[in-house]
């Protein structure tokens, strides 16, 4: 397990919210959250600092104080804040929110299923990660990288990324500009920055091979946990009691995001793909967002029409046979769970039937 027990709760300043729940974290991955429903939930809380705002109040406070210099660099700050829309400056940092609470939930599912999921070449490019050439001794460097949109969360994501780099440990992570001229302004930080940037991770001399891809991805996993909690304080009280006050809200899903995670294992549902966290399980593995409920009745349907194909049946036949699914959602199915179905029915061409619309033939 990658995670270990840290906290029982995860509170942010400037909120009257006053703590994240893992329902909120939640939302940030389900489909059908739109990102205004993201933004009410958060609002009025401190997502993440302004800093441009902040080096500007900073600036206006000694403005006439130190001269030309303090002048020309307050001009530029003002400059920078009239073109800004606060607006979409903030829906870039829900959405970048967004984008890597998903992956970290993604990688969690992956490697607490290792023998549904093995991590193969193939889910090193789904999850964007680059190898390098082998070297003499077989082993090679891996990079993940993540493309994100000019916002204050690059100036944080930067934050963290200098403060892990000061740890001893065998890997880079950096925050850097996409377009030349674009990335951080030596006084004013990547609040200036315009073109986006490249948040990268890399460990180097893993041995190329599923196990080596494995611990990667969970080093990667440990890397978007540990990068938002460069500003996360434990206080203890009452007796050892322990809380955890993060400092702006970003920080708290993170705190929040681990904490739910520890006692538990990650799940995604084989059908509708909703993220979920099972708990008490015994014999066999929680695989659905609702046991016994309307996902895991589909899965059993779809499973009873691949068996007829499989056997020679036609798809039409099949899906009219057993009823109650359509040959979409049998589609959506088979793509999400790929793996497992296709060596469970071998006669089944799987790739075409993934394809939504597709038919499924005999090899």
């Amino acid at each position: 397990m990658v995670v270990e027990d840290m906290v029982q709760q995860a509170f942010y300043n400037g909120s009257a919210a006053g703590d994240v729940t893992f329902g909120d974290v939640l939302m940030l991955v389900e489909d059908d959250a739109g990102i205004d429903d993201v933004a009410e939930r958060f609002e009025g809380a401190d997502l993440l600092p302004d800093y441009l705002s902040g080096h500007a109040r900073a600036l206006i406070s000694i403005h006439g104080a130190f001269g030309k210099g303090a002048k020309a660099a307050y001009l530029r700050y003002s400059e920078l804040l009239e073109q800004r829309n606060a607006r979409d400056w903030r829906e870039r940092d829900l959405e970048t929110l967004r984008m890597l609470v998903r992956e970290a939930f993604s990688l969690f599912e992956l490697l607490q299923n290792e023998e549904e999921h093995p991590v193969t070449v193939a889910v090193l490019d789904v999850h964007g990660v680059k190898r390098s050439k082998p070297k003499a001794d077989g082993r090679i460097d891996l990079t993940a990288s993540y493309l994100l949109p000019a916002c204050d969360y690059l100036q944080f994501l930067s934050n963290g990324c200098d403060s892990l780099s000061a740890r001893p440990f065998l890997c880079d992570c950096r925050v850097e500009p996409l377009e030349e001229g674009e990335g951080r302004d030596a006084v004013i930080g990547w609040a200036a920055n315009k073109g986006g940037a490249r948040m990268s991770f890399t460990v180097h001399d893993v041995p190329d091979n599923a196990r080596g891809y494995r611990s990667f991805m969970g080093y990667l996993l440990k890397f978007l946990l540990d990068v938002h909690l460069h500003d996360v304080q434990l206080v203890t009280y009452d007796g050892g009691k322990q809380l955890c006050v993060a400092k702006h809200a970003v920080a708290a899903v993170w705190v929040c995001l681990r904490e739910e995670l520890s006692g538990a294992r990650a799940g995604v549902c084989r059908v509708c793909g909703k993220p979920f966290i099972a708990s008490n399980e015994r014999k066999e593995k929680a695989r659905y967002c609702q046991q016994g409920g309307t996902c895991a009745k589909a899965f059993a349907r779809a499973r009873k029409v691949l068996e007829a194909v499989n056997d020679g049946a036609d798809l039409e036949d099949a899906l009219g046979g057993i009823g109650k699914i359509s040959r979409r959602k049998l589609a959506d199915i088979a793509s999400r769970n790929y793996y497992v179905l296709s060596l469970e029915f071998p006669n089944v061409d799987m790739e075409t039937l993934e394809r939504k619309g597709g038919e499924a033939k005999k090899n």
